[in-house]
């Protein structure tokens, strides 16, 4: 070879190997392994992005979907708890019990301790881990804590509402740092405290000789409706306010990765846990809010970006779920996934780096019990066509209604198909059917106000502690009921009959 050609051809590897994306832009995939950070909003609208066209601000947000992905059907359940535990879990809600309520501060129950957590995974292969904001995955045992979930830091709170400026839940404190509570923090504005933390931890509290995973879950713009009465008057109302107040500390977030000069190693999720509340924000043209499953309820705001990975300004129209989440980022970073039980969801990261859109062979259910108790709203979707099928349960009535849209055709859901359709109804009826019989009987239903002789803590933080001191310590899963347990990992004879007995009511045994 000639001594030019061959000078020629090392300078070209050397330049090559200094461009640690080359490779990545091809293939879809970093050699190094990339720092993953998901931040969610808590019932934002769809119109709420000012990219959607919304009236409020988002110029942080706009960046992100400028500058990487939009992922323009992505579906989550309509409640806040199912949405979080399929995100980290990749599992459906349904099988842990959780799909038709949030955990609410009266509320004795998380994800079942034997379910696996991203951060296990990430943490299991050299990640450093860290969860700020609204946990709202189980509150009253160590074992249902973040720090018992796969993640080494947390700062937040472990339940959903509460005073923005007070911190406090049902009259008791909640806002802590790894277990102890920050009183420290009082009068400080929630969204900001979020934002400050997240900032601090990317540049003054991580490793930064490990990669990093985390996960931002900001409470707004979930009621109470507060801020500043200052960023109100510049905002023109509260909930702008919040959204704007959200938006900023995100742009803070992007600025810290900027400083710290890794941009290009990071990617970097956003998203909403659902739809928009009636009255508040909004979800144009989108039909329905949240703890509704038309697409208004389900179908969020949803943007991904990697710098030199994913190709910026683009749209994805592959169909996309909560619970894809886990394993889709798993393989954009090289990470095996460590759960035992199988996970729900799919990993779809050639499709987003790859810029295509497979159609999906599976059906995507979706479940949600409304505030008013024994009133459900369950979809179905498959392909483009989509089952929404709504029950009202009274001690004296049972009241039934099927629809059926083309949502790709029909976003807004206007036109009903069922009438002309009766079979695929049928169909989809029988398959929510057998979907819905894996809930177990004794999972959660929504109870929107507390027993009456229930009372909260004083401090949520000491009272997960002093729960710990007097709890069993078998981690089982197992539901006792009626019957002695069975070997470890195994149901008894009384679990298996009661099994059978309930059919479609539900499972009594833990669903794998």
């Amino acid at each position: 070879m000639p001594r030019q050609l061959f000078t020629s051809l090392l300078l070209a590897v050397i330049a090559l190997a200094q461009l640690p994306h080359a490779t990545a832009q091809l293939a879809g995939q970093s050699p190094e392994r990339p720092n993953i950070i998901i931040i969610l909003a808590d019932d934002m609208g769809w119109n709420d992005a000012s990219f959607h066209g919304g009236d409020i601000p988002t110029p942080n947000i706009d960046r992100l979907a400028a500058e990487g992905v939009e992922l323009n059907r992505f579906y989550t359940n309509p409640k806040c708890t199912p949405t979080r535990a399929a995100l980290l879990t990749g599992r459906d809600p349904l099988k842990l019990g959780l799909t038709y309520a949030t955990v609410y501060p009266w509320s004795a129950f998380g994800v079942a301790v034997s379910e696996h957590f991203m951060g296990e995974s990430l943490r299991s292969q050299g990640y450093e881990t860290a969860a700020i904001g609204k946990w709202h995955l189980g509150h009253t045992v160590p074992a249902h804590h973040p720090n018992s979930r796969g993640f080494d830091y947390f700062m937040g709170s472990l339940n959903t509402g509460g005073d923005y400026f007070t911190h406090r839940n049902q009259g008791g404190y909640d806002l802590q740092r790894n277990g102890e509570s920050t009183p420290e923090l009082d009068g400080q504005y929630n969204t900001d405290v979020y934002s400050n933390d997240a900032i601090d931890w990317i540049r003054n509290v991580r490793d930064k000789q490990k990669p990093f995973f985390l996960y931002l879950a900001y409470k707004a713009p979930h009621s109470p409706f507060q801020a500043p009465q200052a960023l109100i008057d510049e905002a023109g109302g509260i909930y702008p306010a919040m959204m704007v107040s959200m938006d900023t500390g995100i742009g803070g977030i992007l600025d810290a990765l900027e400083a710290e000069g890794i941009v290009d190693d990071t990617i970097v999720m956003f998203l909403s846990d659902n739809g928009a509340t009636a009255g508040n924000g909004s979800n144009a043209p989108l039909r329905g809010y949240k703890l509704a499953t038309y697409e208004g309820g389900i179908r969020v705001v949803a943007v991904m970006r990697w710098p030199g990975v994913l190709a910026p300004g683009t749209v994805s129209t592959q169909v996309m779920t909560s619970m894809d989440v886990f394993p889709t980022l798993a393989t954009a970073a090289g990470v095996e996934v460590q759960a035992e039980r199988a996970l729900d969801g799919v990993d779809l990261w050639e499709e987003i780096s790859g810029g295509r859109a497979t159609p999906r062979t599976d059906d995507i259910f979706y479940a949600s019990e409304t505030a008013l108790g024994r009133q459900f709203s369950w979809s179905v979707l498959r392909g483009h066509m989509k089952l929404v099928q709504k029950v009202d349960q009274t001690f004296e009535s049972l009241t039934i209604v099927n629809e059926l849209y083309d949502v790709f055709a029909d976003p807004g859901e206007s036109n009903d198909l069922a009438a002309a359709n009766p079979d695929l109804v049928r169909e989809l009826a029988d398959a929510l059917i057998a979907w819905r019989r894996q809930h177990p009987y004794a999972g959660s239903h929504a109870r929107v106000v507390p027993h009456p002789g229930w009372r909260a803590p004083l401090d949520w933080a000491r009272a997960m502690h002093l729960n710990g001191l007097n709890v069993n310590p078998d981690p089982g899963d197992n539901i006792y009921g009626m019957g002695q347990r069975g070997e470890p990992g195994q149901p008894s004879a009384v679990q298996q009959r009661l099994d059978r007995l309930y059919g479609n009511r539900g499972r009594t045994i833990y669903p794998q």
